[in-house]
């Protein structure tokens, strides 16, 4: 899942210095080729990110809020906290997801537990055995025993009829991946979100208006609208994706991470050094796990600690 709006005095850097070129001393003497090659060199500065301390094997991100399970099954959250989508409620888990304000996660046994904002009844989970769950900013959804779709909260759509073996959300829509590759999508459909090329893909995510897929072979593949460029995937080839506000992130098979979309705060521009295991995009900041010790490392927007984990 991932985030939306920006809280109340946050602050949004809308133009970005990225670096200029340097000139020459008077001590130096270039040809005029020379002099005309280095005035087209820029150099980036580096990219602020935070690490955290505690170690992961899942994490999701929400609005401005994230999440993550330790190896006990412990959950732990970092940012906002306005409607109490931090306050874990105490209990074993095996896999946190979150939507805009709210939280929710599953147990070893399939049962899940919601807690911070509930205006539309997205924290009243229902009773039974899950496989999977998945937040959309207000809404939620999980996967039943035999693989079908459970929603609630204020979600419009008819669900379709599994089995699936995956879920993503969006803002307003979710997308299921069944064993065969192929993915459905439902909900409000108006942006192209719902409408998925062709399988297989192996993993998919949902966005803010966009839609992404990872087929078999490493590429990923995306759908849905395109204003910030979160649609123009990166050559190469990948391990893992996720798709935030306007922005996209994935993990290569080198475990670099790539980012494209929105360029507020440098959100776009992933940390080089970092090797990780698993991203996730939100609004203006993003999230991912370092490859070596499984620990939280963000960037972008960090106003209320969102890009501060543990």
């Amino acid at each position: 899942m991932v985030g939306r709006f920006c809280p109340v005095g946050c602050t949004v850097a809308l133009a970005m210095i990225l670096g200029c070129a340097a000139a020459p001393s008077d001590d130096d003497t270039q040809s005029d080729d020379d002099s005309a090659a280095g005035d087209d060199d820029t150099e980036e500065p580096p990219v602020d990110w935070a690490l955290g301390t505690t170690p992961f094997v899942d994490f999701d991100l929400g609005g401005v809020h994230g999440c993550g399970v330790s190896e006990s099954g412990e959950v732990s959250c970092w940012g906002a906290n306005a409607y109490g989508q931090l306050d874990v409620v105490p209990g074993q888990y095996v896999d946190v997801e979150l939507g805009e304000d709210h939280t929710c996660a599953l147990d070893a046994d399939g049962h899940i537990t919601c807690w911070g904002s509930n205006g539309g009844g997205q924290c009243d989970a229902p009773l039974g055995v899950f496989t999977r769950i998945a937040m959309g900013d207000w809404f939620s959804c999980a996967l039943d025993e035999e693989g079908n779709p459970r929603c609630w909260g204020p979600f419009l759509g008819i669900l379709p009829s599994g089995p699936f073996v995956a879920l993503a959300t969006g803002e307003d829509h979710a997308c299921a991946l069944d064993g065969d590759g192929e993915v459905v999508c439902w909900g409000h459909c108006d942006t192209g979100a719902c409408d998925p090329p062709a399988g297989p893909f192996v993993q998919i995510a949902g966005g803010f208006n966009h839609s992404c897929g990872l087929r078999p072979d490493g590429q990923i593949e995306c759908w849905g609208t395109n204003e910030s460029g979160q649609l123009d995937v990166p050559e190469g080839t990948y391990l893992q994706v996720d798709a935030g506000r306007s922005l996209t992130c994935a993990v290569d098979e080198d475990q670099a991470v790539q980012c494209w979309g929105i360029a507020v705060a440098d959100v776009d521009r992933a940390p080089p050094e970092l090797r990780a295991t698993r991203v996730v995009a939100s609004l203006f900041f993003a999230c991912a796990l370092t490859a070596d010790e499984q620990l939280a490392a963000c960037w972008g927007i960090d106003d209320v600690g969102q890009a501060s984990p543990p």
